[in-house]
């Protein structure tokens, strides 16, 4: 994404990268694929879970700054021009 980006582009990414990595479709991956009575294995899809959980989160909290006016305002400012980019690199690592 550029910064330049429009409010339907950054929605647009938004819900591809949500829909990608929303916990409940990582774990379904692994209890479709391996055998959940382990306790192993049941330990590895708690995990998935949970970190599943925290980069969808992580999605979330860049959606609403990124979506928000004067929240990207505010974080242009306090970047230099060199480093704005930063800004929308998180939904490009996620895309």
């Amino acid at each position: 994404m550029e910064p330049s980006c429009s409010a339907a582009d950054i929605k647009k990414a938004y819900r591809k990268a949500a829909l990608k990595h929303h916990p409940d479709k990582a774990a379904q991956l692994l209890v479709r694929n391996e055998n959940t009575d382990d306790g192993f294995w049941r330990d590895v899809v708690k995990e998935v879970y949970a970190d599943a959980d925290h980069l969808f989160k992580t999605i979330a909290e860049a959606y609403n700054v990124l979506s928000d006016p004067d929240k990207v305002k505010m974080l242009s400012q306090i970047f230099s021009d060199s480093n704005n980019n930063q800004l929308v690199v998180i939904f490009a690592a996620l895309n």
